[in-house]
């Protein structure tokens, strides 16, 4: 039973076919991640060769350990920085996409009502009178006496 990706059915859009191919967004995401992978990958595997190097010119046990600490601590903070970076990637992307989406719902909104984008319940809105600002009591200054 084959599927054909040419359907006059509306439904047949939602189902996987054997013609579909990746998407563009997927193969950027994909290509991106691969990137990341071999980018993170070259990165720690330098780290791990200057701990290598480091603990093979140690001359004592104890210094040993200290360069292979070091080392899991710059790879600590290596993998850090990595998983940084891209949570700092991710949340721009998604405050570009949530801004995006504002804009497309203000531009609407404007075509819709033909007025400007001004939320119904913000001050600039409402029609109400203006109050007036209660002033201080007219009063006639009197000089000071001088002695």
């Amino acid at each position: 039973m084959g599927v054909s990706s040419v359907d006059s059915n509306l439904m047949s859009r939602n189902f996987v076919s054997v013609s579909s191919g990746e998407s563009k967004y997927v193969k950027a995401a994909r290509v991106g991640a691969q990137v990341e992978q071999s980018t993170s990958m070259n990165r720690q595997q330098a780290i791990l060769e200057a701990g290598m190097a480091a603990c093979a010119a140690a001359k004592t046990p104890a210094q040993v350990a200290l360069e292979a600490k070091k080392a899991a601590r710059q790879m600590r903070f290596a993998m850090q920085a990595s998983v940084a970076e891209e949570s700092e990637r991710n949340l721009k992307e998604i405050k570009k996409h949530i801004e995006e989406k504002a804009k497309e719902a203000t531009e609407n909104k404007d075509s819709a009502t033909g007025k400007d984008a001004v939320a119904p319940d913000s001050p600039l809105d409402q029609k109400s009178p203006a109050v007036p600002v209660p002033s201080a009591p007219a009063t006639e200054a009197t000089p000071a006496e001088v002695p």
